[in-house]
């Protein structure tokens, strides 16, 4: 029973752990797994003052991660790649998209579609000053 209650706290400072918030990285952090990509989309959210940061993905996804943020009435989608070959497709896709977008060392950020239709979020949020904070 002495253990009891050190098996206690510890059980206790381990859920706390599990539950903080991402870590602060540098931008240029290439992320190899998905705790080190949330750090790093989240590090790229709070850079540019971007708020309600949130994961998309499923639990188990690698290569690409795909987060949420917002500042204002503005979204945006923050992409981040664990490779340079996931990056390259990556970026390719958002180029195939035709909206604009701000790519650095292993992220990427555009405008997240809003409004009636995806083509007229385009329309809407397309302007590249959007994206200044990222720049």
């Amino acid at each position: 029973m002495r253990g009891l209650p050190a098996v206690c706290a510890i059980a206790a400072a381990l859920a706390v752990a599990s539950c903080a918030d991402p870590s602060i990285v540098s931008l240029d952090t290439k992320p190899a797994d998905s705790t080190q990509a949330e750090n790093l989309g989240y590090s790229v959210a709070s850079g540019a003052h971007c708020g309600n940061f949130e994961s998309l993905d499923p639990a188990g996804t690698q290569g690409t991660w795909h987060y949420t943020c917002n500042t204002g009435d503005t979204g945006y989608d923050i992409v981040v790649f664990d490779s340079d070959s996931a990056r390259l497709t990556g970026l390719a896709t958002l180029s195939d998209m035709g909206a604009p977008f701000v790519a650095r060392s292993y992220y990427a950020v555009s405008v997240a579609p809003s409004g009636p239709s995806k083509s007229a979020a385009a329309g809407e949020t397309a302007a590249p000053s959007l994206l200044a904070p990222f720049e």
